[in-house]
């Protein structure tokens, strides 16, 4: 959006970072569009993780696990995303990142 309207992307970034908003609300409302105007018989839904190396322990989900990126298991955070394409149309519907087993525990103790 920012290139297309000649702004550098970072400025975009940070007026958006000024806004206070309801992500859950805005994921939901994308995805009511999505199905709305681009319903097909032929869409396929996708499921993606994209590993990130992260050095540190102190980063949410972060710790050795199953790194792609590397290939090995790396100290890495892991995302997933959900997509959604039909035809030419390709959209992200929702992305999260992977909380492993321990970390899960450690925010049950906390």
């Amino acid at each position: 959006m920012a290139l297309r309207e000649g702004v550098p992307p970072r400025s975009l970034q940070v007026f958006l970072g000024l806004l206070s908003w309801d992500e859950e609300r805005m994921v939901d409302r994308v995805q009511q569009l999505v199905m709305r105007d681009h319903a097909h018989p032929w869409a396929i839904g996708l499921v993606d993780e994209t590993p990130f190396t992260k050095k540190g322990r102190h980063t949410a989900g972060v710790q050795p696990q199953w790194c792609g990126l590397t290939g090995k298991v790396d100290n890495c955070v892991v995302s997933v995303h959900t997509g959604y394409t039909a035809g030419g149309f390709h959209c992200l519907l929702d992305s999260d990142v992977f909380l492993p087993e321990g970390w899960a525990k450690r925010s049950e103790t906390t």
